[in-house]
């Protein structure tokens, strides 16, 4: 009986040597091969579609340049031939849009994006085609409104974040504002260069 248990005792402890030399030695390498075939697979593709891409170069450039030339795709965006200009464009579009509903601005200050290292490269290209001028005006309740619509149909197109409007009162005012109280915005308004 002693060697039966012996024999079982032998096969357990085969057993277990070989399960752990599976996971110190087999498992390890195979997991290794099976991503470096992983990565492999993942290069041919990314190969075989830049490859596609520069085979249709011709095609997208053809399909870019009648993108382009459309005309309400222009009106959309401010002209790139401004360039380091845009933003002195951008702040008289905004004076002008302002100054014809009736309002007033206190400050206009071209906002410098700072590029940040952790986005990617295709947002990091979306903020550098874009210009931000920071809008501090003064006007009726009615005025903003109506600067804000003006922004909203403008062509080319102004995108408005961060508004905050507030109520400018004196200490000795009513509490009830009137129709023609003083109101200040403050916003940042965003044009895209195309």
């Amino acid at each position: 009986m002693t060697k039966y248990y012996s024999k079982i005792a032998a096969i357990g402890i085969l057993l277990i040597l070989l399960y752990m030399a599976w996971m110190v030695l087999a498992r390890p390498y195979i997991e290794l091969w099976d991503e470096r075939i992983r990565t492999a697979q993942f290069l041919h593709k990314k190969q075989a579609s830049l490859s596609s891409l520069i085979d249709n170069r011709s095609t997208l450039e053809q399909q870019f340049r009648a993108i382009s030339n459309n005309r309400g795709l222009r009106e959309v965006f401010l002209d790139q031939k401004s360039g380091a200009l845009a933003d002195v464009k951008l702040q008289r579009i905004l004076k002008h849009i302002i100054t014809n509903s009736g309002g007033r601005i206190l400050q206009s200050q071209i906002k410098q994006l700072k590029p940040s290292a952790n986005k990617n490269p295709a947002s990091r290209h979306i903020e550098e085609k874009s210009v931000t001028v920071k809008i501090l005006m003064q006007g009726s309740i009615q005025t903003i409104y109506k600067v804000l619509a003006t922004l909203e149909n403008n062509r080319p197109l102004i995108v408005v974040s961060d508004l905050e409007i507030s109520l400018q009162q004196s200490r000795y005012q009513t509490a009830v504002p009137s129709d023609n109280a003083n109101y200040r915005a403050m916003y940042d308004a965003t044009a895209y260069i195309f």
